[in-house]
Parts: C-alpha cells; structure tokens; sequence
C-alpha cells in the first residue's frame, strides 16, 4: 500500500536543503518513490514524499537518509497509508 510520509523539521529552512542535493538526487532513481514536495511552515521547513510501499520508504531511510544525519537525530517522520492514488492522466 501506497504511503505518506510527513517530516517537519523546527528551525530548518530552505537554505539547509543544499546539503542534502547529492542524496536527492539519487531519489529519483529509488525504488518506490513517487514524488516530493517542501516547502515552509511556521517555525521550520516541511517536507512530504509519497512511496509505493512503506518497505521502500523505510529501506530508503534506513540506507540514504539515516547515515547522513547527525548522531542522535530523532526521528521526525510521521507515515500514513494511502488506501487510494490517483495519478493524472498523461496527455
């Protein structure tokens, strides 16, 4: 089942977003990735992706995004499951 993931990070800005580049670009190409957005919100940066599968999300996290974080980061992502996608239709 398709899957939400939410992470909202206090004090972040748009400008932190440089560091992460050389991981987002290997996004493109990871298994069951969809899409992502960010953007602000009151007090720090937020940044949504959608996944096919929550397995493809937490093997993602697990081997790209975790190893890059400092030391002790907590956990900020909250993952809802998606029982519905509806993709736009190519033209």
């Amino acid at each position: 089942m398709a899957v939400l993931v939410l992470t909202e990070m206090a004090g972040a800005t748009a400008k932190d977003g440089t560091r992460w580049e050389p991981v987002m670009a290997r996004l493109r190409r990871a298994t069951g990735f969809v899409l992502q957005a960010d953007g602000p919100m009151d007090g720090g940066w937020r940044l949504l992706s959608v996944w096919e599968r929550r397995e493809d999300f937490n093997h993602w996290y697990e081997s790209v995004v975790k190893p890059n974080l400092p030391p002790g980061t907590p956990t900020r992502d909250r993952v809802y499951e998606l029982p519905n996608v509806v993709f736009a239709e190519k033209h």
